[in-house]
């Protein structure tokens, strides 16, 4: 069986079914929030999947992709989100 949800939301939620309940969750692990640069990494994939034309060399662009997306977003929400923040929209010309 598996739960899936935000950490300190799952918490709270199994020790409100049972507080004995989490003793008989064997394993439990957690996904870190996406680096940058793993931000970036997904955002050039997806520009290739939409074969969409970039002016740039991929090496450059993946040099300074990761700081336009820091100065662009903020740790929360690169924590909430993920790589669903990076999106086309998110992304200035």
């Amino acid at each position: 069986m598996q739960f899936v949800g935000y950490e300190k939301e799952m918490d709270d939620w199994i020790v409100s079914i049972n507080p004995g309940f989490r003793r008989r969750i064997k394993a439990t692990f957690s996904i870190p929030p996406l680096s940058t640069t793993s931000l970036a990494k997904i955002l050039m994939y997806h520009l290739k999947k939409k074969r969409l034309k970039i002016d740039a060399d991929e090496t450059v662009l993946l040099s300074v992709l990761p700081e336009i997306i820091a100065q662009a977003t903020s740790d929360n929400i690169r924590e909430i989100n993920g790589a669903r923040y990076v999106t086309f929209e998110n992304v200035k010309s």
